[in-house]
């Protein structure tokens, strides 16, 4: 049977900070075996009084391009059709700061794979510019984690995305290897609540070209995933350029089969496909 790849977490320039046009992420994808892609362009919702962002606000780059992100996805279905499934996905982050926005948006779209993921501290800035000299690390972990528990309770999401993301910007913070067994127990309520939910987990391989040298998150979190009845994960590059399309996908698929775990190759209305 041949191989059922799937990088389901990219981004496209119709992200804010993405770098690669869709097409040439396909490609790049289908050159290196992927059977289905996914470009989970990023919508973020932030709280009413959230800090002045550094940064663009990506709901509004978002909306911006969204009839064209759409077109161009279904485009690409018709260019690649036989040979990769374009999955239209949205990556939703912590939309339970804006509840009723986020509904709204979702019930204007007809994903077929949401991925949800926190990237915002409670204030609206992304972890990428915390100041990591001055933060309490310990509780800093405990909230990112709090935050996935509401985010699960929200609803309306596929899969997780990147349970350790604060990591990619704490060199010199954290011990190598970085590890998150520290907040076992907070990991343990959200892998649960995952689970029961019938939410999987993505393994994440941004970390494979990140300080840390590995994929995320670690075996030990993905079987207690497993242990609580959770039973597939995602498989995602993180890529906001062309060069890291589909970067890794061979090696989650290794580590979800080792655990026990099934990677998804694919969304259809929100039903996850299987080799």
């Amino acid at each position: 049977m041949p191989e059922k790849l799937a990088d389901l977490h990219m981004h496209s320039k119709f992200s804010f900070d993405g770098r690669g046009a869709l097409f040439d992420m396909c490609e790049a994808a289908a050159r290196r075996g992927m059977s289905a892609v996914a470009f989970t362009e990023h919508w973020d919702a932030l709280p009413a009084d959230h800090v002045e962002l550094p940064y663009e606000d990506g709901r509004k780059h978002y909306h911006l391009y969204d009839a064209a992100a759409r077109r161009t996805v279904m485009d690409a279905r018709e260019r690649y059709n036989g040979q990769v499934n374009i999955v239209y996905a949205v990556e939703l982050g912590q939309p339970h700061t804006d509840p009723t926005v986020s509904r709204e948006f979702l019930e204007a779209h007809d994903f077929d794979f949401v991925l949800g993921s926190i990237h915002n501290v409670a204030s609206g800035l992304d972890y990428y510019y915390v100041d990591y000299a001055s933060a309490d690390i310990p509780e800093l972990f405990r909230d990112y984690y709090a935050e996935h528990l509401k985010l699960l309770r929200f609803g309306h999401i596929d899969a997780i995305a990147h349970l350790d993301y604060p990591v990619r910007k704490m060199q010199g913070f954290l011990e190598k290897p970085a590890t998150m067994r520290a907040w076992r127990d907070c990991i343990a309520e959200v892998v649960r609540a995952a689970a029961q939910a019938g939410v999987g987990i993505e393994i994440n391989t941004n970390g494979l070209r990140n300080w840390f040298d590995r994929l995320s998150p670690e075996p030990w979190i993905l079987e207690l995933y497993r242990d609580f009845g959770g039973e597939f994960v995602t498989t995602g590059s993180d890529a906001h350029d062309t060069e890291y399309a589909a970067f890794g996908i061979r090696e989650a698929v290794a580590l979800a089969e080792s655990v026990g775990l099934k990677a998804a190759c694919g969304f259809v209305r929100h039903t996850p496909i299987f080799p």
